[in-house]
């Protein structure tokens, strides 16, 4: 398998620095081609593309695409052979590929068709202000200015504590491109609320580094958007992130509404698609275990896995033990992993078992086991993009795979956990 970052989702790979190096991307399904041009971003060279179902996509170009753009995106047939791009087994159904880089960005033509008039794009918003509201997918935070009579429609049954503007907010637009070249919102619907711990994708360029405070600050959507201060990992080389340079990866946000305190979950360069791709420079949480390369496909501009097995772990027979540290801190997060791990066992092992797929259960142990290593270890920063990796597998399981019930009754454990260690970093 392949690490890559999927920012927007989560994934792992070491912290490693020094000159960045493009090792070939992945070649994914593409099961939509034609869609719109909502924003280029002039510093990373990316075009972002809605696509007919809301999907958005962020493609790095060597062209400029203006704001408005009809157009369809020109994969490769799948299979084909094309320099640096690996295929993995054809899923049923899908003849075309594209190709994604390690951060979750795409690489492809694009073939301008005309102009569209309106627009639907999935994003998450950063911050709302009376005139505009700045938006975020997988590779590019951007603004986007509201039209006059622009209406937003909390979805049904979302609970908000500070107002519907607040940060991490996943909303569906509705935009449309005026006579003069303007995109402008006409309606946003909320389709998740912010919580604690989600995970919020962010991209921008670099105004302030703190190597010893571990902050980097960074001005996310360009003119008119917002300065972001982000707290950075131990297990991420600051070095390799300078002032000037673009940035693509997500957060966590420490408060509803809160754009200070973030923890950075995945990082990466994103001037070019090379440094995109980057091995080297590509830093984040864990991949969702089962997903490679040709086992994926583009889904709302994050790499959603297909259904797969994974290998199959037999339950424990004796529930896992705790070695004290003297740290009563670490102590009592090691006591709430254990007891989780416990309550995943027991939902594989009950009658009727209320987790029903082998394969997840045996990725989620995988994941817990992990988590508890990394508290044990004195490496809570890990422990939380472990636990992202784990909720994020989980949270995407059908009722056939895993009792509704008890997923939400699960995350809300392992959200608590995560809160918690976010709080003693």
């Amino acid at each position: 398998m392949r690490a890559r970052a999927v920012l927007g989702c989560a994934v792992t790979m070491a912290a490693v620095a020094a000159t960045p190096q493009a090792l070939g991307a992945d070649g994914v399904p593409l099961r939509e081609r034609d869609g719109a041009v909502v924003s280029w971003q002039p510093r990373s060279k990316t075009a972002v593309v809605a696509l007919p179902g809301g999907n958005v996509l962020v493609i790095h170009s060597l062209r400029k695409y203006t704001p408005g753009a009809a157009v369809r995106v020109e994969g490769v047939k799948w299979g084909s052979a094309v320099d640096g791009v690996k295929w993995g087994l054809q899923p049923a159904g899908v003849k075309w590929g594209i190709a994604v880089a390690r951060n979750g960005t795409f690489k492809a033509p694009l073939r301008i068709r005309g102009r569209a008039t309106t627009m639907a794009l999935r994003v998450t918003v950063i911050r709302r202000s009376k005139t505009s509201v700045v938006v975020s997918a997988p590779g590019a935070t951007f603004v986007l200015p509201f039209a006059k009579r622009a209406v937003w429609l909390p979805g049904p049954k979302l609970v908000h504590a500070k107002g519907l503007e607040q940060f991490g907010t996943q909303v569906m637009l509705t935009v449309r491109t005026r006579s003069n070249g303007r995109v402008e919102v006409v309606k946003v619907r909320e389709v998740d609320t912010a919580s604690v711990g989600n995970v919020v994708p962010v991209a921008g360029r670099v105004l302030a580094r703190d190597i010893a405070g571990r902050t980097l600050r960074i001005q996310a959507g360009g003119t008119g958007g917002v300065t972001v201060l982000m707290t950075v990992p131990a297990n991420i080389e600051l070095k390799n992130y300078p002032v000037g340079a673009e940035v693509s990866g997500t957060v966590v946000p420490g408060d509803l509404g809160d754009v200070v305190n973030l923890l950075v979950t995945g990082i990466s360069r994103n001037e070019t698609w090379a440094l995109a791709d980057s091995l080297r420079l590509t830093v984040g949480a864990p991949v969702p275990p089962g997903e490679r390369a040709g086992q994926s496909s583009v889904d709302n501009g994050t790499i959603q896995p297909d259904p797969e097995v994974p290998p199959v772990v037999t339950p424990p027979t004796t529930p896992p033990t705790i070695v004290p540290t003297g740290d009563p801190v670490v102590d009592a997060q090691l006591a709430q992993i254990v007891a989780i791990q416990n309550s995943w066992t027991a939902a594989r092992t009950s009658e009727p078992p209320t987790i029903m797929s082998a394969g997840l259960y045996s990725s989620g142990l995988q994941l817990l086991q992990d988590v508890q290593r990394q508290i044990a270890e004195g490496r809570p920063a890990i422990a939380v993009l472990e636990l992202v990796g784990f909720e994020l597998v989980v949270g995407k399981q059908p009722a056939s795979a895993i009792v509704a019930g008890y997923k939400a009754q699960i995350i809300g454990l392992t959200t608590t956990l995560r809160i918690d260690l976010l709080s003693h970093l």
